[in-house]
Parts: structure tokens; sequence; C-alpha cells
């Protein structure tokens, strides 16, 4: 290894094939590099992916109601129509293979104020199962209960820019009363809302029970959204499929009127994006392996004209032992 004579044999031999060397190591060099690259690329996206889900239950799907386009039954197309607290306990016990159902409710946005400050925010209403499938990261308190919800109890969490502004000296805000126009709210928690990625509501939102909301906008029982969770071994799509199939029937609409209501297939998207990255890795192997048995072939080129080119002296070394 420490032989001076030997590296000063490599050396003179490398002169002697400058070019050949040269282009042997910019492949080895090129190969490393790409496989480097690409692998970290890939997981990258795979990384980006994820974290923009902010903990979303990746096998899940989204249902909004719509408007019909087919007549069915007698009813004319063109009706519009809203999904319920009915659909969610229906989906929850009779479709196979669910973990949770949680319901969305968006409000408009109303002028708050606790003492002398004030601020004007949106309210959007959750469910308690919701906690389920987008987890909400909570700095103070508790996300809502089924009690809050069976009394349709006058009770929010704030988001933290919310609390920033309502609550400037950064004391625990859980126990508080604020105002939203002439209505009074208990504060019973205080949630962090990631900077990007998966969401249903800014950073100046005040979070509110769906029956509360409902009550306030005399909807009854209708809901903006349902959002549903499946188990890990459960096929998504199959799911999302058995669940339209069971609302349509509910509200008379037509199986094959594929407007009527608006989806989102989250597992599906994940699903997509994990066979893209597959697809990115094995890319990846493939052309840094090949780039990599390239500078293989290279150097076994070298050796081979090293050994030609020194046959002869090869020949009188041994002859001299």
């Amino acid at each position: 290894m420490f032989d001076l004579d030997r590296w000063e044999e490599i050396w003179q031999t490398i002169n002697r094939n400058r070019k050949r060397s040269i282009m042997t190591a910019f492949g080895v060099f090129w190969g490393i590099f790409m496989l480097t690259v690409m692998m970290g690329s890939g997981l990258g996206l795979r990384n980006l992916l994820y974290a923009n889900l902010n903990g979303m239950n990746e096998n899940s799907c989204f249902l909004w109601g719509g408007k019909t386009s087919i007549p069915y039954k007698g009813l004319p197309a063109g009706r519009y129509w809203q999904l319920d607290n009915d659909d969610m306990r229906i989906i929850e016990t009779q479709i196979p293979g669910i973990k949770a159902v949680g319901g969305i409710f968006w409000g408009s946005s109303y002028n708050f104020s606790r003492n002398d400050r004030k601020g004007t925010y949106s309210i959007v209403g959750y469910t308690p199962s919701f906690q389920q499938i987008l987890p909400q990261r909570l700095l103070f308190g508790r996300f809502f209960n089924e009690i809050d919800m069976e009394q349709q109890r006058k009770v929010c969490i704030l988001t933290e820019q919310v609390w920033l502004d309502l609550f400037p000296g950064g004391e625990d805000p859980v126990g508080s009363t604020i105002r939203m126009n002439n209505m009074y709210l208990t504060v019973i928690g205080m949630i962090k809302v990631p900077d990007r990625g998966f969401r249903f509501h800014g950073d100046k939102s005040v979070l509110m029970p769906v029956s509360t909301m409902q009550q306030m906008y005399n909807m009854g029982h209708k809901l903006h959204s349902v959002a549903v969770a499946a188990n890990d071994d459960a096929d998504i799509k199959e799911v999302e499929t058995n669940i339209k199939q069971l609302v349509f029937a509910r509200h008379t609409i037509s199986p094959d009127d594929t407007k009527a209501v608006y989806s989102q297939n989250l597992g599906e998207q994940v699903n997509k994006f994990n066979s893209l990255f597959g697809g990115i890795g094995t890319l990846t192997w493939i052309v840094g392996i090949g780039t990599l048995l390239a500078g293989l072939v290279g150097v076994s080129n070298i050796m081979l004209v090293i050994v030609r080119e020194r046959t002869q002296e090869i020949g009188v070394r041994r002859a001299l032992g």
C-alpha cells in the first residue's frame, strides 16, 4: 500500500493512458453522482408529500353534496342536495372497513372581541371524530367531545393567530370567554395550524362544534362535507364506491349520476404517488448501476491495454525471476 515504486508505476500507467483514464474516472463519478442525486430527489419528494399531509389519515376520502344531472324516480335534474348527520351514522355502521367518520361545516366571518382586543375571523365546525381523521395539534385544552355536540354547547377552539390577537399576554385561554357579535363563547382549547399542506381552515379561524353551527345557521342536520377514514387494510376506492351507493339511495339520486357528488380520494392519490416514487426509485437504480457498469468496463479495458503493452516486459521479468 505504501510502496512508492508501486504508486509511481501506477502514475506512469495513468499518464500513458491519460484520456482513457479521465473518461473512465468521469464515468464512475457521474454514475455515483446521478445515483445519489436521484435517490435524494425521490426521497425528498416522498418526505414532502407526507409532510404536506400534516398527519392526515392516508387511507381516507372526502365527499361534498352537489347538483344532480340525471332525472331519477320522478325527481328532476338540477336538484341541489347536502349530506347530513344521518349520512355519517349510516356510513359508520353499514360500510365495512370504516375507522372514523367526521363532519365539516363552514361558516362566515364574524367580529370577535375580548376586553379591548378585537378581530375578524372565520368560523369552522367539526365533529369530535374529525380529530381521528386529521389530528389537530393542541397547545392548550382539548378538542370537542360528544357532550359538546349533544348539548350544542357554545364552546370554541382558537387557532394560534387568533390566540395571539385576543390574548397578547400569552396566557392559557382555556376557560376564558370571548364575544362573537352578540354571542359569548367559552374557549376550551387552542391549536397550532401548519404553515402549509392539507388543512380545512386557516390560521385566522375559530373552531366550533358542528351542532352549534347548525343551530346558528338554522341548517337542521345538514353538513357541507363528510370525511371518512378507512382501516389500513381496506380498499379506499371500494369504500368510496360503497359510500356513494348508500348516500345516493338515501337521497334518491341516480346511481349513474357521477356529477351529483364531489369527492376526493386521498388514499388513491397517495397510492399513485407511491407507485410514482417506486418507479423513480427503480429508474434511479437502473441508471446508476448502468453508469457504474460502464465505468467498470472502462477500468477493465485499461487493465487489458496495460497488460498488452507490458507483455514483453512481464515476460522478461518472469524470465529473470
